[in-house]
């Protein structure tokens, strides 16, 4: 988009950005306070214990932070509560503390575990893992840059767009990516500027 846009490199997503914090300074007012003092109590109260004064000292020097808000929402996915963190009442905190029973991260992997009441799911635990990984390359590209019969004449700019395709759970063939790279060569494909 930034570059269709004329853009520098990740302009798009900085002005993006700055305008999610605008918007939530606007509807949190300068200075925000806890998101509910309820919710940071309930946060703290249900943290592993080993962890609970660590995780508060960060919560306390980063009112709602991202790690406050990642655990909130986090928590609310899994208990089942169809609410934004913003418009949590009440009624929301207190069924959220009937369904969590605690939870725990990892701040250098941010991997969070977090084990529900027993009387509300069969599955008690559920992990989170927030860790960058170095995408595998598909088993069908690998085969298409080691033919040259299929891959000879690709340039760095085409090999790095079929690199950059991303399939759901699916796994496309060498044959998939040589006509794909066809697609792409092909002027009927693309409108002139």
């Amino acid at each position: 988009m930034d570059r269709f846009l004329k853009l520098r490199p990740g302009e798009l997503a900085r002005v993006a950005e700055l305008v999610r914090i605008q918007e939530l300074k606007h509807k949190l007012g300068d200075r925000p306070e806890p998101l509910l003092p309820h919710v940071r109590a309930l946060i703290l109260r249900t943290c592993r214990p080993e962890h609970a004064k660590p995780i508060g000292a960060i919560i306390e020097r980063q009112p709602f932070g991202e790690i406050e808000r990642l655990v909130a929402r986090k928590l609310l996915d899994v208990a089942g509560l169809g609410v934004d963190i913003l418009d949590l009442t009440t009624k929301h905190v207190e069924l959220l503390g009937t369904r969590i029973e605690s939870w725990d991260i990892d701040l250098a992997t941010f991997s969070l575990e977090i084990v529900l009441r027993r009387r509300v799911a069969s599955e008690r635990v559920r992990r989170f893992a927030f860790v960058e990984r170095d995408a595998e390359p598909q088993p069908g590209l690998q085969k298409f840059l080691a033919d040259p019969s299929l891959s000879g004449t690709a340039t760095p700019y085409e090999i790095e767009f079929l690199t950059g395709l991303r399939f759901q759970g699916r796994h496309p063939t060498a044959l998939y990516y040589y006509r794909e790279l066809q697609n792409l060569r092909d002027p009927l494909h693309f409108q002139g500027t």
